[in-house]
């Protein structure tokens, strides 16, 4: 892993993640493979990047304090979105 992308890590409290981190990638198991970049829409866009920052959040105090400011932002856009789609309908 690189050095940058580990300090990333650490600085987001993610020490739970760098436990597992090997030097040499594994191999995937049998029915296993790596998943393809996804094509969401906007709207489940914003939501999977609201969902990621409070699980970012709760790992700990640091976190919580930094992103809870950007997670009350990304909440009323889920919402407003979700909004203009019920009223689009």
């Amino acid at each position: 892993m690189l050095p940058s992308v580990r300090a990333l890590f650490q600085e987001l409290g993610m020490k739970r993640v760098l436990d597992h981190v090997v030097g040499t990638p594994v191999p995937l198991p049998e029915p296993m493979h790596a998943m393809e970049p996804s094509e969401l829409g906007a709207s489940e866009e914003r939501l999977r990047i609201l969902r990621a920052h409070e699980r970012l959040a709760e790992l700990n105090e640091q976190n919580r304090g930094e992103f809870d400011p950007l997670i009350e932002v990304l909440r009323r856009e889920v919402e407003a979105a979700r909004g203009t789609r019920s009223e689009d309908s």
